[in-house]
């Protein structure tokens, strides 16, 4: 499934059904928006913080969104880095416009941080750690 939906392109979607929801919020007549579902919230993608670029007043009115994807689980030293492009249709009449993704590139970089501390847990016993305790002033 991977292979054929990559991860990047499923967040481009979601972002790219965001933007469109919020359009037709702005302009469509209510009973349009209470048959669409809602885009999903920050929970119900495992607590991604949302672009502050993709939550703003003015993003559905953008001609286009850069977006991008980050895989921090792909390997111990560096982060995988996926970009693209959600821009605006031709509304062609219609209440709203419809939204084309557009890969932009791929790059990786080495993390610092995500290194030292990969390293960290592989070393240091942290299932053991007092800090992973409720109460760290109780630790033996």
């Amino acid at each position: 499934a991977e292979e054929g939906y990559p991860m990047w392109r499923r967040q481009a979607l979601e972002e790219a059904y965001r933007l469109f929801y919020d359009e037709l919020a702005s302009r469509g007549p209510d009973e349009v928006i209470l048959q669409l579902p809602e885009p999903p919230t920050s929970e119900d993608i495992g607590f991604r913080q949302l672009p502050e670029a993709l939550v703003s007043n003015r993003a559905a009115e953008l001609p286009a969104y850069h977006g991008c994807f980050e895989d921090n689980n792909a390997c111990m030293l560096y982060r995988r880095r996926w970009e693209y492009d959600i821009c605006r249709t031709s509304a062609n009449g219609r209440m709203a416009s419809g939204r084309s993704i557009s890969f932009a590139g791929q790059s990786r970089y080495v993390c610092a941080a995500d290194v030292a501390t990969k390293v960290a847990k592989a070393v240091l016993p942290v299932e053991q750690c007092c800090a992973k305790r409720e109460d760290s002033r109780f630790a033996k």
